[in-house]
């Protein structure tokens, strides 16, 4: 772990010498598609993720299936996390070249009005206007969030509201129509691509935009994780030159291919592909959907993913169904998205101040929370309302496992909230677990991995 301090706050962030080891680039990524680009550019995390994009642009509403409730089109939301320096121009350049050049193609956005224009063709006499397929590429994805804090902006809340939207959208500004008017449009088409740093990431997404879901509308990945070469080993020429013949060819194959026509996304898997899929998917998402933290709230649509990432593998080679392969694919991709995501907030690394509420005072308005209300606060609600203090994640759970283990406080079996054993409720709660380092497991604690 390392520190910086940003706009006058201290932020942790993993050392990314580390990633090279964690995070490899299996070999069952390299598969149609993305071999073709790999074998012209590079094996990384940001290529296939570059890569992975194009495709879901290029597929948009053509791939439609639907998905636990809702529909499930082509378009995504990808974000490469990498360190300064890493070349995140080659993913960018990778993710532009391989979409047709009369799609549309813009590097961010300044407001939730502004996205109107770029995504309608606002020059058409319909009163219900046609969409114009989109793709967001930046190369500095923060600035994107810095235009959501912006004071009554609502570039976050439109952002959300279009991802695989199926229905109409409109923007009322006016009651004329020289002030913004109201003007609605056919279900818009949108897919981002972006790159940032961790220092980045983790300074400038809030707390408040991971449980309002902007992030996990993303799939999170890493950028490249191997060392700096000063003259690679392998030479590469200009990927908007040499992958420009395999975007022509992708528009022949792929442009207007329809598949799946709303039906549901189980007829899509071929049953050996399903079986996989339940078998891993079931166990790890049911786990982590049924928690209400952070941690979760920043994971909880990777089980989108897993399927979407299958069903686009499948779309881009023209199959009738998904085979064992795409879903191999899409399973390396989340379990790597899955640990990547809980390296990068290794030991909570949000915002810390620089001046901490000792332990002692901190372990005293626990208690007095806790007293006052029991079977009220669980840990996300204790930070809530200690947020006017920004003690760090950190520090509360280090002091709630202290409370745990000496048994001032316990877990109500039955709503799972934290009580405080006074001696007027020792008798009607259930003690907690063992305390040794080994044997006791607090609840609300990340998940072990």
């Amino acid at each position: 772990m390392r520190q910086f301090v940003r706009g006058g706050q201290t932020v942790q962030v993993p050392d990314w010498r580390e990633a090279a080891g964690l995070f490899p680039c299996p070999d069952i990524l390299w598969q149609g598609v993305w071999s073709e680009v790999a074998d012209k550019t590079r094996r990384s995390w940001d290529v296939w993720a570059a890569t992975y994009c194009a495709l879901s642009a290029l597929a948009e509403r053509n791939l439609h299936w639907y998905y636990v409730g809702a529909p499930l089109f082509g378009m995504a939301y990808v974000l490469c996390v990498g360190p300064t320096g890493g070349n995140k121009q080659l993913p960018v350049d990778i993710c532009e070249t391989l979409v047709p050049e009369n799609y549309n193609k813009r590097d961010g956005v300044q407001s939730g009005a502004g996205l109107f224009p770029m995504l309608v063709d606002t020059s058409s006499r319909a009163e219900v206007k046609p969409v114009r397929p989109t793709l967001m590429i930046m190369d500095e994805w923060t600035k994107l969030i810095t235009n959501m804090t912006m004071q009554s902006s609502t570039l976050l809340d439109e952002i959300n509201s279009l991802f695989h939207r199926n229905r109409r959208w409109n923007v009322s500004r006016s009651d004329r129509e020289g002030g913004g008017g109201d003007r609605v449009s056919q279900a818009p088409i949108l897919s981002i691509f972006g790159t940032t740093t961790p220092e980045a990431l983790l300074s400038d997404v809030s707390e408040l935009m991971v449980n309002r879901g902007m992030l996990n509308r993303y799939l999170v990945l890493p950028a490249a994780t191997r060392e700096f070469e000063y003259r690679p080993k392998k030479r590469m020429s200009d990927p908007t030159i040499t992958l420009a013949p395999l975007r022509q060819e992708l528009m022949a194959r792929l442009t207007g291919y329809k598949w799946g026509g709303g039906e549901s996304y189980e007829d899509a898997f071929s049953e050996e592909a399903m079986a996989l899929n339940e078998a891993w998917g079931a166990p790890l998402f049911r786990d982590l959907m049924g928690q209400n933290t952070i941690e979760a709230n920043r994971k909880k649509r990777l089980h989108m993913y897993a399927h979407h990432i299958a069903l686009v593998s499948a779309w881009s080679k023209r199959a009738s169904r998904v085979e064992i392969g795409d879903m191999e694919m899409a399973i390396a991709v989340i379990a790597c998205a899955n640990r990547f995501m809980d390296w990068l907030y290794t030991n909570d690394a949000l915002p810390l101040t620089t001046v901490e509420v000792g332990d002692a005072r901190l372990e005293q308005i626990v208690r007095e929370r806790i007293a006052d209300r029991p079977s009220y606060y669980d840990r996300g609600r204790l930070r809530e309302s200690l947020r006017r203090q920004n003690i760090p994640l950190s520090k509360l759970r280090k002091v709630i496992d202290v409370l745990l283990s000496h048994g001032d406080i316990m877990v109500d079996p039955k709503t799972m909230k934290y009580v405080f054993k006074g001696k007027e409720e020792a008798g009607n709660t259930t003690q907690a677990p063992s305390t040794s380092t080994s044997e006791r497991r607090n609840p609300f604690a990340r998940p072990e991995t």
